[in-house]
């Protein structure tokens, strides 16, 4: 079949014309709704990324927050336990007991005819003395105090004597040093003259021995 293209030449001109027109408008039309498709895209993507970001930020300002707290207790922690070694130390040394000044005026004070034999320190122990009170009836009956006994540093001493003379005045030298509040000498030291085996028992002064 033969078309023939009646229209005159301007006619057609005008028709190209108006193709292109139509065909440019809808390239247009398409690449701006591509456009505007990819920066709502990418306003997404923003938007998605700031909220991650967000929750980050949070996720490690809380774990800042939990270490500075565990940095704190560790410190307390810290604090605590360095006052709890000095608290003990200061206990030790109001307690720490020289028996060194003890042994030294003790040997200063030992005449040549006098030997020793052993010296013992003894730290005492809590005692208690419980009053006995006769028997009464229930509905008279009173408790008693229960009275502590006073702590008392001892030192037991043995040794030789040459004589007696020279054991009464090793005695009398303890009895008038600082360190000594009172000398328990036996009845059995005075029985012989000369070759004594002696045996003396001391109360040592408290404060002499916490004295540096």
């Amino acid at each position: 079949m033969i078309n023939f293209n009646l229209l005159p030449s301007e006619a057609r001109e005008e028709l190209r014309w108006e193709k292109i027109n139509r065909s440019f408008i809808m390239h247009s039309v398409i690449i701006i709704a591509m456009v505007f498709i990819f920066i709502l895209f990418l306003l997404i993507i923003q938007l998605y990324a700031d909220i991650k970001l967000s929750d980050l930020e949070k996720t490690i300002n809380l774990r800042k927050e939990n270490v500075r707290i565990q940095e704190v207790k560790d410190l307390e922690n810290g604090i605590k336990n360095f006052n709890g070694h000095l608290t003990t130390i200061d206990k030790i040394q109001k307690n720490h007991l020289y028996f060194s000044q003890v042994i030294s005026i003790f040997t200063e004070n030992v005449p040549g005819a006098v030997q020793i034999a052993r010296l013992n320190i003894i730290q005492p122990e809590e005692k208690k003395n419980i009053a006995v009170q006769p028997k009464k009836s229930p509905s008279n009956a009173v408790s008693s105090p229960q009275k502590k006994e006073e702590k008392k540093f001892q030192i037991n001493i043995n040794g030789k004597a040459e004589k007696r003379d020279d054991l009464l005045a090793f005695k009398n030298a303890l009895e008038k040093t600082s360190c000594f509040a009172k000398i328990y000498s036996p009845l059995s030291n005075l029985v012989e003259r000369e070759d004594i085996d002696f045996s003396f028992v001391g109360d040592l002064n408290k404060e002499f021995l916490f004295k540096e």
